[in-house]
């Protein structure tokens, strides 16, 4: 018997039927890793940071001072070290304390004073 394709005229010698994949059924399922309750639970890794010491110098001006011409202006200095791993609240305590022991002000908070920071 011989079969006609109607789009290019040709003979086919035979009829392959196509396969359906409405039935075919899918592949098993990979079994679920079985897992189990660990009563201590291993430390979390930290990740080793070298400590360094920062020297800081402080050149502190009173407001008086500021207010006169710039040759005259002449500041405090104080100097102190923290260690890199001191959190952020610890330089601001540390700038707070050389503030008051500069200047003895009435009031010390941080936000009443202006800061210039130069790393060098």
């Amino acid at each position: 018997m011989n079969l006609v394709n109607p789009q290019s005229n040709q003979s086919a010698a035979a009829i392959v039927p196509c396969k359906c994949l409405r039935h075919a059924t899918p592949p098993p399922a990979a079994p679920a890793p079985a897992v189990t309750c660990n009563p201590t639970p291993a430390p979390a890794c930290k990740p080793t940071v070298k400590v360094i010491k920062i020297d800081y110098v402080t050149s502190i001006f009173s407001q008086t001072k500021m207010n006169k011409a710039v040759s005259k202006h002449m500041p405090k200095n104080a100097l102190f070290t923290l260690q890199t791993d001191k959190p952020w609240d610890t330089m601001k305590a540390q700038l707070l304390v050389k503030i008051s022991d500069t200047l003895n002000p009435p009031t010390l908070d941080l936000s009443s004073y202006n800061m210039m920071v130069s790393i060098g």
